[in-house]
């Protein structure tokens, strides 16, 4: 019944989606962006960046057995290139920007009873000698950071990208969608929403009458639909938002199929991609162009991230 009355209220109301590019930090090329989104862009598809300010050299991203990152900090305003390069896309109303950590920096440990130190080359080739990297524990940054250093460094990260681009940056994008309770407090506090994958698998929120009552709504929807919990959720201080990925084990119909659900009961659907990945891997672009199509001739209305809270 309920899904009933939310399809025929739907009727009356366009779908929100929009499409979300993690990873755009000092290292990019401007060419690769274009490369991706040239096509959309000319057909007024927006886009909706997650920026690294800071960002730390990582390589072979995607490959857990190879891949490790450097340790100094790079601000991506010192890439000229692509600062005006997205600037100007800014101007035209084809691309927004969130905040995506500071550095991305990874720690990582042997196991989960261990202490987990930064991926640099150094660490992860101790590890390696005794045990495949996939086999490693992975932390983000705002997982493995203390609460003090995230509130100074969201507060920057945000002040920086707002003064290099001269925007307003209201959501956040956890690095790896992994974040701490902590990590949700900082994050909160420096006025910004969150858009990721949230997890059922533990209570990692600030304990208060609205993450009880969303804990136990999710917990509801997964009984009874099997799904993740697709609207937008108040958290008091902020709102927070599902995103679905495309990675190397997601198909076009998976897509498909949750899309079309989130149609049915007009439930805002958040496309999270890595242009780098989509470009490296030639049947992720595939999907991509693909589903694009079938959103923009399915007739919802595309748009920013940060437009679906609202």
């Amino acid at each position: 019944m309920f899904i009933k009355i939310l399809y025929y209220t739907s009727l009356c109301i366009k779908m929100k989606f929009a499409i979300r590019d993690d990873d755009v930090n000092f290292f990019t090329n401007p060419t690769e962006l274009e490369y991706l989104y040239k096509e959309l862009w000319q057909q007024n598809i927006c886009v909706s960046f997650s920026v690294i300010p800071f960002a730390v050299k990582s390589y072979y991203c995607g490959d857990s057995e190879r891949f490790y990152q450097d340790e100094k900090q790079n601000p991506v305003g010192e890439n000229k290139e692509l600062v005006e390069f997205l600037r100007e896309k800014i101007k035209e109303k084809k691309v927004s920007i969130m905040l995506h950590g500071f550095s991305h920096q990874y720690k990582v440990a042997i196991d989960k009873k261990s202490e987990p130190v930064l991926a640099t080359q150094d660490n992860l080739i101790n590890f390696r000698k005794n045990k495949l990297g996939k086999n490693l524990c992975w932390y983000g940054e705002y997982s493995w950071k203390p609460y003090e250093q995230m509130k100074k460094e969201t507060k920057i990260g945000k002040e920086y990208l707002e003064d290099l681009f001269q925007i307003k940056i209201t959501v956040f994008v956890p690095p790896s969608n992994d974040i701490s309770k902590e990590g949700v407090k900082a994050v909160a506090e420096c006025g910004l929403n969150i858009s990721g994958t949230i997890m059922l698998s533990k209570f990692n929120r600030p304990v208060n009458i609205y993450s009880i009552r969303n804990w136990f709504l999710r917990i509801w929807w997964r009984l009874n639909y099997n799904k993740i919990y697709p609207y937008v959720m108040n958290y008091g201080r902020h709102k927070e938002l599902c995103a679905y990925g495309l990675v190397p084990n997601v198909t076009f119909e998976n897509l498909k199929q949750q899309f079309n659900f989130c149609r049915k009961i007009n439930a805002p659907f958040v496309l999270s991609i890595h242009y780098w990945e989509i470009i490296e891997k030639t049947y992720l672009k595939d999907i991509f162009c693909q589903f694009v199509k079938f959103v923009q001739n399915s007739g919802n209305n595309i748009c920013f991230v940060e437009e679906c809270y609202d």
